[in-house]
């Protein structure tokens, strides 16, 4: 697996490992030791590609076209890192080190301070990862640490393993350009965008990529529920090139290209703080 250092939990019939140092990315989940996570071979494919294992920070998460946004009248740049596009994708919070604040047998708390290293605007960002007797807890919590309101879109690059049945409450699907830029305009489901709104087995297989706002909180993948409650307002899915036997559902604050369309963008004053959650838990019939 991989060899920077690892915080491993274990309570409840849930076993979990952490990596501080990659974004505090909770890297593997398993329930009575079936893998719920797309897990990386080695720390060298994780370096390559944090963003498409485990549980990944995105921030801002997918797309900023051009790689610019302007925000109160001054125009900031982010780098391009997806040039065939010409776009910045994701940001670099998933590549951060994060120290360690607090630790048990069953959840563990990092902290990391970006001083516009990885963001044009000061914030501070508090993670923990929990495992509970009903399931594990996932909270993210950015204060803005600047003299300025600060626009905030955040979002979770989740991974799972591929499994049999999937079901994500998307609402509409966004259009987008030649870039993967949303134009603006919303477009009702597909039938086959449907089936995955109401329950599909095309985890894998075939090509699976869209930008949807959310109808609901809660998704379900195999075995496996997932509510990401709000602030969270959008879903992106996406599983490569359909045959690597992952998913990954995004839950998102912000709709792709938040910081320059606005949709569901987060304006955080000096000195105020937002608290994402995720939890995951055994579906039940």
């Amino acid at each position: 697996m991989v060899s920077s250092s690892v915080v491993r939990l274990a309570g409840f019939g849930w076993q979990a490992e952490v990596l501080p140092a990659y974004g505090m990315n909770l890297i593997c989940l398993a329930r009575s030791g079936s893998e719920l996570l797309r897990t990386p071979e080695g720390e060298t494919q994780l370096r390559r590609e944090p963003q498409v294992y485990g549980m990944p920070l995105l921030l801002p998460p997918n797309r900023t076209a051009g790689g610019a946004f302007t925000f109160q009248g001054t125009t900031y740049h982010l780098p391009i890192n997806e040039p065939v596009y010409g776009n910045h994708i994701h940001g670099s919070l998933a590549r951060m080190p994060f120290r360690v604040t607090e630790q048990t047998a069953t959840s563990v708390t990092g902290f990391y301070e970006n001083r516009g290293e990885c963001y044009p605007f000061p914030f501070a960002i508090t993670v923990t990862h929990c495992l509970t007797e009903t399931g594990t807890q996932h909270l993210f919590t950015l204060c803005n640490t600047g003299p300025k309101t600060m626009p905030l879109a955040f979002g979770l690059h989740i991974a799972f393993r591929a499994k049999p049945f999937f079901a994500v409450p998307i609402g509409q699907r966004w259009e987008v350009d030649e870039r993967y830029i949303p134009t603006g305009r919303l477009l009702p489901l597909t039938s086959e965008e449907t089936a995955y709104r109401d329950g599909s087995d095309a985890c894998s297989g075939k090509l699976i990529r869209g930008f949807y706002t959310a109808a609901g909180h809660t998704a379900r993948i195999g075995g496996l529920c997932m509510n990401a409650a709000e602030p969270f307002n959008q879903w992106v899915l996406w599983n490569g090139d359909g045959t690597q036997d992952f998913i990954c559902i995004e839950p998102m604050s912000g709709a792709v290209n938040a910081l320059n369309s606005g949709v569901g963008l987060v304006q955080l004053q000096p000195g105020e703080a937002k608290t994402y959650t995720v939890r995951l838990y055994p579906w039940l019939p």
